[in-house]
């Protein structure tokens, strides 16, 4: 802007993210502004990286700082760069930071900024109790928050077709399995609710002779960089992750998203869905369900096929009975799908009982989403595809 002196130390904004990987990718987009002919100097600095080398780059003019919380307060403590020039905070996946336990240090960053100069703007999936709370903590954010909320927001894409498979006592590795070889052509995001799910998981993929990247915490993180790139060029179709690539991470063409771990809340289910039918492409979401994940999981399906929002959604049976907050959510009988002894979720064909349920833009599909019997496990493997090499995931 006119009469903006660039200074040493001093960025002008401030974006907040909770992870490396999203850091890095907002980073690349700052960088794209600069293509216009615009003058923009931008840096990360983030947990994980080289504290050293992120010094000198603070020490820098930058224009636009992406990092995460804990990394930058550090800096800030050291004196490698202040906040008296900043006029824009970007903190994205707030509900995600402030669950994550990032609240105390967001609020000592946000203490050293000149806040009456500061236009602040908070992203968010969800506006938790916890986001609420900080929006109306004071000496944090100045005056009245304005709330900017999607008219479609916490609801299902209508390019996004949605199946729901119930294990009914099988083995969720085999039925999963029978899942995957029968949309073996697809680039596929598999989730896990934990590392050693996605650990045991990812042997198991092998075993089957289906290639797979791991995506987790406990892969370090020039793996995960480099697991995740050959993700997207295409080499592997197959990516086993924890929540940790739910939120935030653009893989413009991934078609398929398989829930081997059904998600506890269904805001995670929203994000998890959210990495597939992007920027108006079609998509697909399979869950795989254990006894456990049938009331949240016939809620999901209900929503879906009503066009509500998911995000209010609970894994209690009490909510959905008559007179009680959810109940329109699953009709007037007070029952969720998969509740009591008719829900509606079925074995894949193949399998020893029926088929899946499967939404389509909150219709419901005649066509099964899902043919076991594709591929059954020990079959000498017509359909098993022949890989060679070893995985970075190992």
């Amino acid at each position: 802007a006119q009469g903006y002196q660039r200074a040493a130390q001093r960025p002008r904004a401030l974006v907040l993210v909770p992870t490396r990987e999203l850091a890095l990718q907002v980073l690349e987009v700052v960088k794209g502004l600069g293509h216009g002919g615009a003058r923009v100097a931008s840096a990360a600095v983030t947990g994980g990286g080289d504290y050293g080398q992120q010094r000198r780059v603070l020490e820098r003019v930058q224009d636009v700082i992406v990092a995460t919380p804990g990394r930058l307060l550090q800096h800030r403590e050291k004196g490698h760069f202040y906040g008296s020039r900043v006029t824009h905070v970007v903190i994205d996946e707030m509900d995600t930071m402030l669950m994550q336990g990032f609240g105390p240090e967001i609020k000592k960053l946000i203490q050293t900024l000149d806040r009456d100069r500061c236009q602040f703007l908070l992203c968010t999936a969800t506006l938790t109790k916890a986001v609420r709370r900080f929006l109306e903590e004071e000496n944090y954010i100045p005056g009245p928050p304005r709330v900017v909320e999607a008219s479609d927001v916490h609801r299902s894409l209508p390019n996004l077709r949605h199946a729901m498979v119930d294990t009914k006592g099988r083995d969720k590795v085999t039925v999963l399995l029978d899942v995957l070889f029968q949309h073996r052509e697809k680039t596929t995001i598999v989730f896990c609710n934990t590392v050693k799910s996605a650990q045991m998981l990812d042997h198991s993929l092998a075993e089957a002779g289906l290639r797979a990247l791991c995506y987790h915490g406990e892969v370090r993180g020039d793996e995960r960089r480099e697991n995740l790139a050959r993700f997207k060029r295409g080499e592997v179709r197959f990516l086993v992750a924890t929540d940790i690539a739910a939120r935030g991470l653009d893989v413009p063409d991934v078609e398929h998203v398989v829930m081997f771990d059904f998600p506890l809340n269904p805001v995670d289910y929203l994000h998890r869905s959210g990495r597939t039918a992007r920027m108006g492409a079609s998509g697909m979401v399979t869950s795989v369900l254990a006894k456990r994940d049938r009331v949240l999981a016939g809620a999901i399906e209900a929503a879906v096929r009503k066009g509500l929002p998911l995000d209010t959604l609970t894994a209690s049976k009490r909510d959905y009975q008559e007179g009680k907050k959810l109940a329109e959510v699953v009709g007037r009988r007070g029952k969720a799908s998969g509740q009591g002894n008719n829900h509606s979720f079925k074995q894949p064909r193949g399998s020893s009982r029926g088929g899946s349920r499967h939404q389509d833009g909150g219709k419901s599909m005649g066509k099964d989403a899902v043919k076991a019997g594709a591929r059954q496990p020990g079959n000498g493997g017509g359909l098993r595809q022949k890989t060679g090499g070893r995985r970075s995931s190992r």
